[in-house]
């Protein structure tokens, strides 16, 4: 099976708290997504600059068995709920809204508003196979974004789950089981927060990586430097942090797995710096650290 995969766009539409932008975030769990199905399907993924109608159009090109749209929802912080739009009529169409919905309501602690249709939406009109807009929750309200950024991988898995119960289906075989992911309950405001001490250690890593929704392992590898980057707009994202004294490196962030020697400043780690509000001298020294650590204990990521 060959599934399109097309996560929002939508830079200009910012979520509550942590949340980053519609586009931040359905980007991270589309990752999630794609590497659930990567063992049993074919993942096209829609190129991040093209339009809605330029992803319907070369997914109909590529010849894709079911196109599948991740969005979040906004309405000024005064509703909740998950749920998914095709296009009206569509048997097949029902069928994958079904199969993901079943899944995602399943897992979200609030109001399933159900499977609703819509004729002129580029997504759910252009496809020439069947196809989907999915709103997972509320990026503007604040019980909805805590509960996607706790819940990254959970939510990702089983939106893979109900593409996967959808290709089992329509294709007659047995599914492969997949089991359900635990899900976490959301931040709590009563965590300790973090020594200001300079020294990106574990603990720093960590929190970082429950706050982003990211897999948590306290290692700053290339997913969470991809992550940094993302949010605080590198000029290339890359997972890499170039340019660094590894004397300095390994002091101030023992944790850090890519980057590359060399003193001379690093765009990534300054655009890092201009986010901080700290020197952007492109080197990661304990003052970044500093910085980092007291973005995140005021709740600023």
């Amino acid at each position: 099976m060959k599934i399109y995969l097309s996560p929002s766009n939508q830079t200009d539409n910012t979520g509550y708290g942590g949340y980053g932008t519609e586009a931040y975030r359905m980007n991270l769990l589309a990752d999630i997504v794609q590497r659930e199905l990567a063992p049993h399907a074919t993942v096209i993924r829609a190129t991040q600059s093209a339009s809605t109608s330029q992803r319907a159009t070369q997914a109909n090109q590529t010849g894709i068995d079911a196109y599948v749209a991740l969005h979040s929802n906004g309405a000024n912080g005064q509703a909740r709920g998950t749920e998914i739009w095709m296009y009206p009529g569509s048997a097949r169409g029902r069928e994958l809204a079904t199969a993901i919905n079943t899944r995602v309501a399943a897992i979200y602690p609030g109001p399933n508003r159900g499977i609703k249709t819509n004729a002129d939406y580029n997504e759910t009109s252009m496809p020439q196979a069947p196809s989907v807009i999915l709103e997972v929750a509320f990026h503007d309200n604040p019980q909805d974004a805590a509960w996607v950024i706790a819940n990254m991988d959970t939510i990702g898995h089983e939106i893979a789950a109900g593409i996967l119960d959808y290709c089992h289906h329509t294709t007659g075989t047995t599914p492969t089981p997949v089991a359900p992911a635990p899900v976490a309950p959301a931040p709590t405001p009563n965590e300790a927060p973090l020594v200001v001490d300079g020294i990106a250690g574990r603990a720093t890593i960590t929190l970082y990586q429950k706050r982003r929704g990211l897999h948590v392992d306290g290692i700053a590898g290339p997913e969470t430097i991809r992550d940094m980057q993302r949010l605080t707009g590198a000029p290339v994202i890359d997972g890499v942090y170039d340019g660094q004294r590894p004397a300095l490196i390994g002091e101030a962030f023992p944790a850090l797995t890519t980057y590359t020697g060399g003193g001379t400043g690093s765009p990534g780690v300054r655009a890092l710096q201009r986010w901080l509000g700290v020197n952007p001298d492109g080197i990661i020294g304990h003052d970044t650290i500093r910085a980092l650590q007291t973005a995140l204990n005021n709740h600023r990521i």
